[in-house]
């Protein structure tokens, strides 16, 4: 799952608003496309999990941009696995 963070320029403190986005890892040059459409909207970061095990998710995020922010452990239950954190800056 992939959340979006923006701010309003007008409000004297931050309003945020989130998004669900799914990253096809069959057409990844999709996804700058999708930025964009997220930057119009107002969108500054983009923040997603992905499963500790899942390296190959992990390269996709981070050719496209996204820096590992964190880790929650036993974030998945079945099978148990840690969760990455990722954020890339828009």
């Amino acid at each position: 799952m992939t959340w979006v963070r923006t701010e309003s320029m007008e409000a004297a403190r931050p309003l945020r608003a989130s998004w669900a986005v799914e990253i096809d890892p069959w057409a990844p040059e999709m996804a700058p496309w999708a930025f964009a459409a997220l930057c119009l909207q107002g969108a500054q970061d983009v923040f997603l999990e992905v499963r500790a095990q899942n390296s190959a998710a992990q390269a996709l995020y981070r050719s496209l941009g996204f820096v590992q922010t964190g880790l929650r452990r036993n974030f998945y239950a079945t099978p148990a696995d840690d969760a990455v954190l990722m954020q890339k800056t828009l």
